[in-house]
């Protein structure tokens, strides 16, 4: 774990993740979090694969920008929020 983040920062990021109903949807668990870091997991389904068996992009997409959100809310200002306004995936 990068950074051991303050009980405040944790749970900061924690009551935020539980806010959102698409991870809960799909399953996705907070496994760690440190500073400037957040691991994410979900079990494998194949409600969420696409034609060929694997993981849909979408699902991959969206566990990516989750992850990278809240590590670098992990490391904002208590008085601010986060939000993704862009990003890049190559897969």
């Amino acid at each position: 774990m990068k950074g051991v983040l303050s009980p405040l920062s944790e749970q900061r990021v924690r009551t935020s993740f539980a806010r959102q109903g698409f991870m809960k949807k799909l399953g996705v668990e907070l496994r760690g979090l440190g500073t400037g870091m957040c691991e994410l997991a979900i079990a494998f389904d194949d409600s969420l694969t696409q034609q060929h068996g694997f993981f849909h992009a979408g699902v991959t997409a969206t566990i990516a920008d989750n992850a990278a959100g809240y590590a670098a809310y992990s490391v904002m200002p208590e008085d601010s929020t986060v939000l993704t306004t862009e990003f890049k995936l190559n897969l």
